[in-house]
């Protein structure tokens, strides 16, 4: 079996498809099949190979699990930057958490701070360039905390008709930083993504507020948040209730945060899933 270990994914070479099978393993061409850089696959494939490379590969990805456990287990991360004193001592572990990583989801229960974490974490990381995807009620809520907690950063609300959105778009063209709001209904609307796009052709973050809006991964306003998603450098999912019906409707959050590790639905299910 030949392996060949990418960015996000594992690429395998066998001619036994009942052993990519057994690893849950995605058919690619020919003898080629593909698997998500996991610690999960990643392991599944250092116990079934032995290869020295997997090995090493799995140790140092469990060493970062590890790291990233012990900061979890914090009371209080300390005081990263002055103005971390207004959080909750969670909210400045959730913090130091969320700083080590190139995209996440922030599944805390209601009404436990996520929105000031999630723009603590904007401000802490320097960002510029921010879209926030909100429902079309919490837009203004949004726009307050973003007041609060992003200071001398620009907010633009994308909100009204169609003469107000395009106004809000030509001054990010002139922001130095700046946030957008825009809702799930405004962002699926034609020709709305290609708008944003000509203001900003990317971003250095994209939040989606209510993330489990997204499980049904065939909607428009699904598509239209993976299609943006893949134009922000780093990208965040905010929920209290991940999983509405089951538990693979986390499929789409985790697809939008990893698009090239997370390709394929079915492949999801039949890894992680018993149906």
């Amino acid at each position: 079996m030949d392996i060949e270990v990418k960015d996000h994914e594992i690429l395998i070479w066998t001619d036994s498809k009942s052993i990519a099978e057994k690893l849950g393993a995605k058919y690619m061409s020919g003898r080629k099949y593909k698997l998500p850089k996991t610690i999960e696959a990643v392991k599944d494939l250092r116990d079934f190979t032995g290869k020295p490379e997997l090995k090493e590969l799995y140790e140092k990805m469990a060493r970062m699990k590890a790291h990233l456990f012990d900061i979890k287990q914090l009371t209080n991360a300390g005081l990263i930057r002055k103005w971390t004193l207004d959080l909750r001592p969670y909210q400045r572990v959730d913090l130091k958490f969320l700083s080590k990583l190139p995209h996440a989801a922030v599944f805390n229960e209601q009404r436990t701070g996520k929105t000031p974490t999630l723009l603590s974490l904007l401000r802490y990381r320097e960002f510029t360039r921010n879209l926030i995807v909100v429902p079309a009620g919490l837009k203004l809520n949004w726009e307050k905390e973003c007041a609060k907690w992003l200071p001398g950063i620009k907010v633009f609300v994308i909100r009204g008709p169609k003469k107000q959105r395009e106004k809000a778009y030509q001054s990010m063209v002139s922001a130095v930083a700046f946030v957008a709001i825009i809702s799930y209904d405004t962002l699926k609307a034609e020709g709305e993504i290609e708008k944003i796009l000509q203001a900003t052709p990317y971003f250095d973050s994209m939040t989606v507020d209510e993330a489990h809006n997204m499980r049904n991964r065939k909607s428009k306003r699904t598509e239209a948040i993976m299609k943006i998603g893949k134009r922000a450098k780093h990208r965040y999912a905010l929920t209290g209730t991940p999983s509405v019906r089951d538990g693979h409707d986390v499929f789409p959050i985790l697809q939008f945060l990893y698009p090239k590790k997370f390709t394929s639905y079915w492949a999801f299910v039949e890894r992680y899933f018993e149906m």
